[in-house]
């Protein structure tokens, strides 16, 4: 069994745990604590996404992205696999870990709006060097 498999796939599902654990213990509402469940899900998500891609090797991989992705092209990838695919559940988890959710605060779309927007980006750039390097190992291979 590989160990940077497992790894990644425990401290996502360790800090599922804590969310959990906050939303149980903390007592501030109904919509903390969905909102912590729901941010629990999510890194329980990841946690076996991770675990489940270290499995594969990289030629399948790219072969994967070879047959259903590059087609797409580099903006719509970007968007789906970086935008969608890290940097909102990225940020939301950021977001949920480090707010109080106290009634004297901004409102929380504000703040969420604040913690998304650089999450996103960062999404952009995390797409486009992800399609960049599954290019690279695509002609490396001759497969696409």
């Amino acid at each position: 069994m590989k160990y940077g498999a497992i790894i990644p796939a425990v401290i996502l599902d360790v800090v599922a745990v804590y969310c959990v654990h906050m939303a149980f213990t903390l007592n501030q509402g109904t919509a903390p604590f969905i909102l912590r469940i729901i941010a629990a899900l999510v890194l329980g998500y990841f946690g076996y996404v991770c675990y489940r891609d270290f499995q594969k090797n990289r030629e399948a991989h790219v072969r994967k992205w070879c047959e259903k992705d590059r087609e797409k092209g580099v903006i719509v990838y970007a968007l789906i696999h970086g935008v969608l695919g890290y940097g909102i559940p990225v940020g939301y988890i950021s977001w949920v870990l480090q707010t109080e959710f106290e009634y004297t605060q901004d409102p929380l779309w504000f703040s969420a709006i604040l913690t998304l927007i650089p999450f996103s980006l960062m999404g952009v750039c995390f797409g486009w060097y992800t399609w960049s390097q599954l290019k690279k190992d695509a002609e490396k291979l001759g497969l696409c």
